[in-house]
C-alpha cells in the first residue's frame, strides 16, 4: 500500500505548480501547422493527422495503458481494444458528419475521468474501497471509447472542414487514429510484457496505477481550469475587468486580421454584449441557427448605422464552421442585392461557437 500512496501524494503536492501551466500548454488539439495542412490537404493528410493525434494524445494513451496493464492473453488484448476502437469510431465518424459538438475542455475532462477510473479499477478499488463488484469492464471500455471518439470529433471539428469529400476525409482521419493506436499499443504491450518478467512488477504495479490516477486528476483539473477561463461571459465566470477589456482588444485585432485576409473596408466591432445573440445553454449551433444569429447581428448593426440598410435584404451566400482568429466559429457570408451595387459586395459576419457576434467585415473596391 505504501508504494502506491507515496507517488500519489508526491504528484498531488505538485499540482499547484503544474496547474500554473497554461491550458494551451496542456492541450493536445490539432496544432497550427497541422491545421494549415488539413485546410488544403486530401485524405492522406487527414490519415497522417489522425495517426499523429493519437500518438500525441496522452490521455487516450494513458487510458489504453491502464486497459492493457494486466492483460496477459492476446485474445483479451484484442477483445478490449476492439471494444474501445468500435466505441471511438462510432462517435468520431457520426458526431463529425452530423456536426454534433461540445466544449472540448469538458469532453477532455470526462476523458481524464476515464483515466482515473481505469487506475482505480486496476487497484481493485471497487472491492477494497467501496465493497462492491466493479462494472463489466468490456462495456465500460466501450462506453469510454464513445467518449474518447467524441473528444477526437470535437478536435476535428475545430478545423475548417471542407464540404467536398468530407466523408472520405473523416474516414481517413479515423483510419489514421487506428494506425496510431496500433503503433502505441504495440510499444506498450512490449514494454509491459518485459516488465512483467521482472520481480519489480508485482511490487510496483499498484504504485503505477496510483500514479495513473494521480495523472488523471491533474488532467481533470487542468481541463476544468481551461473551461473556467475560456467559456462563458465575464459576469457568470468572474472575469476581472482587465480580462474583459482584453476580449474587446481581441475583437479589434480580429477586424485588423480580416483586412489581412483580403477583406477590405473592415467594419469596427460593435459592442459584444449589445450585438451578441447566444444559443441556449448546451444547444448546438447548426447552420440555420448561425444564419439566424448573423441576421440578428446585421439588424443590430443596421440600427446602429454600422452597415448600410441594404444588407437587410442580402442573400446568404454561405454559412460554415471555420477557424477564424485562431479559434473555431462560424462565418456567414451575405451577398447584397444586385440593385444596391452591381459589384455584388459581400458582408462577412463572424460568430463564435455559441453563436455570439464577434466581428464583421465586407469586401470593397
Amino acid at each position: 500500500m505504501i508504494h502506491g500512496i507515496r507517488p500519489l501524494r508526491a504528484l498531488l503536492a505538485a499540482l499547484p505548480a503544474l496547474l500554473a501551466l497554461t491550458p494551451a500548454a496542456l492541450a493536445h488539439g490539432v496544432s497550427a501547422a497541422q491545421r494549415q495542412v488539413l485546410v488544403d490537404g486530401g485524405p492522406l493528410a487527414y490519415l497522417l493527422s489522425g495517426a499523429l493525434h493519437m500518438l500525441t494524445g496522452y490521455d487516450h494513451l494513458l487510458f489504453l495503458f491502464g486497459v492493457v496493464f494486466f492483460l496477459t492473453r492476446f485474445v483479451d488484448v484484442v477483445t478490449f481494444v476492439t471494444a474501445f476502437t468500435l466505441g471511438h469510431s462510432i462517435t468520431l465518424i457520426a458526431a463529425t458528419l452530423l456536426g454534433i459538438t461540445a466544449n472540448a475542455y469538458l469532453i477532455d475532462a470526462v476523458i481524464a475521468l476515464s483515466v482515473i477510473y481505469k487506475g482505480f479499477e486496476n487497484t481493485d478499488g471497487f472491492r477494497r474501497k467501496l465493497g462492491v463488484a466493479p462494472p463489466d469492464l468490456l462495456w465500460m471500455v466501450f462506453a469510454f471509447g464513445l467518449i474518447h471518439g467524441f473528444g477526437l470529433s470535437t478536435r476535428l471539428q475545430e478545423l475548417p472542414l471542407p464540404e467536398d469529400g468530407l466523408v472520405v476525409r473523416i474516414l481517413a482521419f479515423n483510419l489514421g487514429v487506428e494506425l496510431g493506436q496500433v503503433a502505441a499499443l504495440t510499444a506498450m504491450i512490449v514494454l509491459i510484457a518485459g516488465w512483467r518478467r521482472t520481480p519489480s512488477f508485482q511490487r510496483f504495479s499498484r504504485a503505477a496505477n496510483y500514479g495513473l490516477m494521480a495523472i488523471g486528476v491533474l488532467l481533470l483539473l487542468s481541463q476544468l481550469h481551461g473551461y473556467q477561463h475560456t467559456v462563458g461571459d465575464p459576469e457568470n465566470l468572474s472575469f476581472n475587468q482587465e480580462e474583459h477589456l482584453h476580449r474587446h482588444r481581441d475583437m479589434d485585432a480580429a477586424v485588423r486580421a480580416a483586412e489581412r485576409d483580403n477583406l477590405t473596408a473592415a467594419l469596427p466591432p460593435a459592442d459584444f454584449h449589445a450585438l451578441g445573440v447566444a444559443a441556449a445553454d448546451g444547444a448546438t449551433v447548426t447552420r440555420d441557427r448561425a444564419v439566424l444569429y448573423a441576421r440578428q447581428a446585421v439588424d443590430a448593426m443596421v440600427e446602429r448605422a454600422i452597415v448600410e440598410a441594404h444588407w437587410l435584404a442580402a442573400a446568404v451566400a454561405s454559412a460554415e464552421r471555420r477557424l477564424r482568429y485562431n479559434q473555431p466559429g462560424w462565418t456567414v457570408v451575405l451577398q447584397q442585392p444586385q440593385a444596391a451595387d452591381p459589384a455584388r459586395r459581400e458582408l462577412y459576419v463572424f460568430l463564435d461557437t455559441a453563436g455570439r457576434y464577434l466581428a464583421a467585415s465586407h469586401t470593397g473596391r
